[in-house]
């Protein structure tokens, strides 16, 4: 046999190099793609990590509930992951850092909020958790190219002789970048996706296959079992299953008891394997307990909804283009959930391809879908369904909420077109045979096209696939991979291995051991011992944090000549300033790649380097050198030998960027507390200047000065070159600088940062926290507002000193008993935080206390704001003295009170009324809803006030309840709305909705009640007289608000041997019931015994 004929019996080699490019692309996604910037990833892993080392899954909901919010995810796809990674050591790593650290914030200056907190730990070669974490990765790869297999015999099935249209659809679903990337890293779905579309996949075998043999219909139900153990949301498959059955059985003509034998057979299966699972998960994680019958055992599956809220709420927003466009985007590319995205221009490119594919699905379902054989109606409708029950969860998730007020839909997190990923079977195969039918009624494939299928399936399949992956790779490492690079030059490793990896040619690694300050070691070098001629000479400082750091220091690396005289000399924040020493923890090695700059001058010979620490003020916006710190240590690092300078005669300016020098030109800088060295014979300084084409920058910028007078070097020619550094810090403002007198300059691109106190502050403060922050005052709208309203307080402050901590700042809602009934907390300054804040910088900030009309009664409030910090694990409320005097305050700043107001004062009283009480104030009327109560409930009623003058004193409201017998049976006194309201606050001709509760004591006969009210002043006992509105003055000030009826019991006996007797008392009752009535018809309250 020939070997063309041999490789010609193998039809499916295209097959396998799709796999093998699917799996090739994904490995380069998964060693590219930082840890835990795809949704879930590290929930995942938490799941992982405690099966690998528990060797089970969660077995109760206490430890459910301490792996985080995939701890109740269900262990099929975490178990087989954890298989491969459960070997591996992770003991030695520190813990993986979490979004709140300052460091993610210092770093980048809050710039891009979107991206983690990455460090070279994570970096090949890969160890510890890094290394657990890329295996647990690597088994999301062969499940995924299940589904591949399974889209291909899919469409293959329905398509027998359009191999390369399948291959098109599976090459759809391989290269969707976000689909491939998905597949690269840890997430369930990459097992439920795979099963759902071999379910899929089997269901269509089910249309073409006459037999219909029971094995397959089992291992459906086996599939589709483990599908839905895996997710929950798989259950869609049973009604997708149970309706093709029907639709075979109308059109076979099969009687019912065949229907009902073969959907048996698939429930029998499915059930043996998703009931065992539902038996164990509901017997031994249910809180019937707790949550009552229905919930407690929802309660298990984890579903927030359920879990959290009593119920669903619908948004009124609908579904509008803010949440179609991110779907849209997210479906073909995105990371970390929905916060990075490539530009518009890429979602562009496939748009209209998108569009293509809906305009020729929608031609071939009117101009040929009823033409189309029945079976392949049944499985376009087969996968039509699936995609529709899919897009109708995704809407889902977004229309609902919890109703305890976490807004899922709202949240752009929510907004992801991954989720659509389970029907990727369905939307591979619309997609393709859209753009099949496109083309072909476009008239782009020419005459005799149905005879060329096979040929214009292959072009369309290498058309798909090469500009897909084009697509996917230019978006991830052209636009998105460079939002994390470079990561922070820390890591845990010893400095000798951290050099080992990152050696440059003819370098060598140098131990050192030296302590510079408490706690921070320099502990070696890379260094070359003999350089070609260079501008600058490179050293890697290696630090190590045996302590964490509270401090900010600047590496000093200085060159001396062989007579002691310094030549040059470098001044910087370790690491270029990404990671400056203010946040440095314990055990945490630093690398620090310096360059010392030249000069053009320099005769070659032996030189010595030494290295110093300098310690920074921590109360100055500019880097200011402490002098009474530094330097505390110099170290030296050897000799080294220079050949001699090969372009001596140079005098020019040079601005120089991590060894990369110019003379001519801009550099650009956009990372804070970046060292620029200028080496010159005249420049001291850099200008703000006029760029080309742009507007003159303003003139209140000023010049860039150097950190000092620098190092001056005499040249053996006899002039001088001065090296100077120059420190990107925060009062730089962004701007374009020119060096003095020359044509080089740089292009400042960092945050504007104001240092000017606002004026005409509405309310004004002078208090200091932690001798840190300065409150400079507050903007709060304090008008009277309903319980549902949120309550918005603007502060200004102004930072004393660079801190290291993230301080959070807490608003309290305060009663007249200090009682708190509204609590907001968050960071200060929020995506701007106190840790980026430079000294004397101004910032404001805002504080949304959102309502509660459910919680928040009605009442004046005060609003009280603290400052707190959690760092080191507990709650530690910041320390306040007055700016003006420093006198310790005992309490936290009170911003000023506001009025919540009761919604029923836009309405009149249920029961109107118009009594003057003390000329004053008046009694409009009163709400009572029920008029009978027991004794075991009380009398809920409402008083309607009005001040007609403002009251002198602060009145206490009186309510009684008089009995029959003239004695008081339920009396509350209180100053208005539970003494929320004090009356000299009221507002004239403002209305008041006044609340209470009137419990009868124990032993209160049954008859008529009087409500009677009034006020009268507590520091005198007298009453306010009481007048009504025909100027008649009320017995006793007391206002008869309403009588009463107390009702006795209306019981039946149902023992036997007293029917008669109890026939007939139960008569008599009934009679005197209806005479008690009838007497107080008309009074208005009932009140009747249990």
């Amino acid at each position: 046999m020939t070997i063309e004929k041999r490789f010609s019996k193998f039809k499916h080699w295209p097959l396998a190099g799709m796999l093998f490019t699917f799996i090739a692309l994904a490995l380069i996604f998964s060693f590219s793609v930082p840890l835990d910037e795809v949704p879930d990833e590290a929930a995942h892993f938490a799941l992982i990590r405690f099966i690998a080392e528990e060797k089970r899954p969660p077995l109760n909901n206490q430890e459910r509930e301490s792996l985080g919010v995939k701890g109740d995810a269900s262990p099929i796809y975490h178990g087989l992951v954890a298989l491969l990674s459960q070997h591996v050591d992770v003991s030695k790593l520190p813990r993986r850092h979490s979004l709140d650290v300052p460091a993610m914030f210092i770093s980048y200056d809050a710039i891009l909020t979107e991206r983690g907190y990455h460090t070279e730990d994570e970096q090949f070669p890969f160890r510890g958790i890094a290394l657990a974490w890329h295996l647990a990765r690597l088994v999301s790869i062969p499940l995924s190219a299940l589904t591949l297999i399974a889209i291909y015999l899919s469409v293959l099935t329905i398509f027998p002789s359009r191999r390369f249209f399948a291959l098109a659809a599976m090459s759809f679903a391989a290269f969707t970048p976000r689909f491939t990337i998905n597949s690269a890293v840890i997430n369930d779905d990459n097992l439920v996706i795979p099963l759902i579309a071999f379910s899929i996949y089997l269901l269509i075998r089910l249309i073409y296959d006459d037999r219909r043999r029971r094995r397959a219909l089992i291992l459906l139900g086996v599939t589709m079992a483990l599908a839905v153990i895996t997710k929950y949301h798989a259950f869609v498959l049973l009604p997708e299953m149970t309706l093709l059955l029907l639709l075979l059985a109308w059109r076979e003509g099969w009687g019912w008891k065949k229907f009902a034998v073969r959907w048996g057979w698939v429930m029998a299966a499915f059930t043996t394997i998703a009931g065992a699972w539902f038996v164990f998960l509901l017997g031994r994680f249910n809180r019937v307990a707790e949550l009552g019958l229905l919930k407690g055992l929802l309660d298990p599956l984890g579903d927030p909804v359920i879990r959290d809220s009593s119920g669903l709420s619908f948004l009124s927003n609908g579904i509008y283009w803010d949440w179609v466009i991110p779907l849209f985007k997210s479906f073909w590319i995105a990371l970390g959930g929905t916060r990075i995205f490539a530009p518009d221009a890429v979602y562009l490119l496939f748009l209209p391809g998108t569009v293509f594919a809906l305009f020729g699905l929608a031609k071939w379902g009117i101009a040929t879908f009823a033409r189309t054989p029945l079976t392949l109606r049944l499985s376009v409708f087969l996968l039509a369904i699936h995609f529709f029950l899919y897009l109708g969860i995704v809407v889902l998730r977004y229309q609902t909420r919890a109703a305890t007020g976490l807004d899922y839909g709202a949240a752009p997190h929510n907004i992801q077109g991954r989720h659509l990923y389970p029907a990727m079977i369905s939307i591979a195969f619309f997609f393709v045979l859209g753009i099949d039918e496109f083309i072909r009624s476009a008239r782009l494939r020419g005459k005799g096209i149905r005879a060329a299928y096979g040929a214009e399936d292959k072009r369309l399949f290498f058309a798909l696939s090469g500009a897909l992956i084009g697509a996917g790779l230019i978006s991830f490492f052209v636009f998105i991979r460079p939002i994390y690079f470079p990561y922070l030059p820390l890591s845990t490793r010893r400095p000798s291995e951290i050099s080992t990896l990152r050696l440059r040619s003819g370098q060598v690694f140098y131990r050192a051991n030296v302590e510079f300050v408490e706690g921070l070691r320099f502990v070696g070098y890379d260094l070359s011992p003999a350089l070609t001629q260079s501008n600058a000479l490179p050293v890697t400082l290696y630090w190590q944090a045996k302590q964490d750091q509270h401090r900010d220091y600047l590496a000093q690396l200085c060159l001396y000549d062989a007579a002691g005289q310094a030549v040059t000399r470098y001044q910087g924040y370790p690491a270029q300033g990404l990671y400056p020493t203010r946040v440095w923890k314990e055990k945490q090695v630093i690398r620090d790649e310096v360059h010392l700059i030249l000069p053009s001058c320099l005769p070659g010979g032996d030189y010595e380097l030494r290295l110093s620490l300098l310690a920074l003020q921590d109360n100055t916006a500019s880097a200011t050198i402490d002098l009474e710190l530094s330097p505390a240590e110099t170290a030296s690092l050897g000799t080294i030998a220079l050949p001699p300078a090969s372009n001596s005669a140079t005098d020019e300016a040079r601005l120089c960027l991590s060894g990369a020098c110019q003379s001519q030109g801009t550099l650009e800088l956009s990372q804070l507390r970046q060292s620029l060295t200028v080496i010159s014979k005249d420049s001291s300084f850099l200008i703000p200047s006029t760029g080309s084409g742009q507007a003159p920058q303003p003139s209140s910028f000023a010049p860039w000065l150097p950190l000092d007078a620098g190092v001056t070097y005499q040249c053996p020619d006899g002039s001088a070159v001065t090296t100077r550094n120059f420190i990107l810090d925060r009062p730089v403002s962004p701007a374009q600088y020119r060096l003095e007198d020359t044509s080089v300059g740089v292009n400042v691109a960092t945050r504007q940062r104001n240092f000017e106190a606002p004026v005409d502050l509405q309310f004004e403060s002078d208090v200091i926290f932690d001798d840190s922050l300065e409150l400079l005052g507050y903007e709060a709208d304090l008008s009277p507002r309903y319980p549902d309203d949120p309550i918005e307080v603007i502060t200004h402050w102004r930072a004393l000193r660079s801190t290291d901590q993230i301080y959070y700042v807490t608003l309290h809602l305060l009663d007249n008993t200090m009682t708190m009934h509204g609590q907001l907390d968050q960071f200060l300054g929020q995506l701007y935080p106190n840790v980026l804040w430079a000294p004397g910088e101004v910032t404001q900030d805002t504080h949304t206390l959102s309502g509660n009309a459910d919680s928040l009664p009605s009442g004046l409030y005060t609003l009280e704001l603290n400052l707190y910090d959690k760092s080191r694990g507990d709650f530690r409320f910041l320390p306040m003295v007055s700016a003006a005097t420093g006198q310790l305050f005992e309490r936290p700043p009170l911003l000023g009170q506001i009025r919540i107001m009761d919604p029923a004062r836009t309405r009149p009283p249920l029961y109107p009324l118009s009594v003057t009480l003390g000329e004053e104030i008046q009694l409009l009327g009163y709400d009572l809803a029920d008029t009978r109560i027991t004794p075991e409930t009380p009398l809920s009623f409402a008083l309607h006030w009005q001040a007609i003058k403002q009251p002198k004193s602060n009145y206490t409201v009186f309510t009684q309840l008089i009995g029959p017998d003239g004695q008081v049976w339920a009396q509350q006194d209180n100053q208005p709305q539970s003494g929320r309201y004090p009356t000299t606050a009221w507002a004239i001709q403002d209305r008041v909705v006044d609340r209470y509760e009137l419990s009868l004591k124990e032993g209160a006969p049954s008859g008529t009640y009087r409500l009677l009210v009034g006020m009268y002043d507590l520091t005198t006992g007298q009453r306010l007289t009481a007048v009504d509105q025909n100027g008649n003055r009320l017995p006793d000030e007391a206002i008869l608000a309403s009588r009463s009826c107390r009702l006795p019991k209306d019981r039946r006996r149902k023992t036997a041997d007293r029917r008669k007797t109890a026939l007939s008392a139960v008569n008599r009752r009934r009679s005197a019931v209806k005479l008690a009535r009838k007497s107080c018809q008309n009074a208005g309250v009932y009140v009747s015994e249990e």
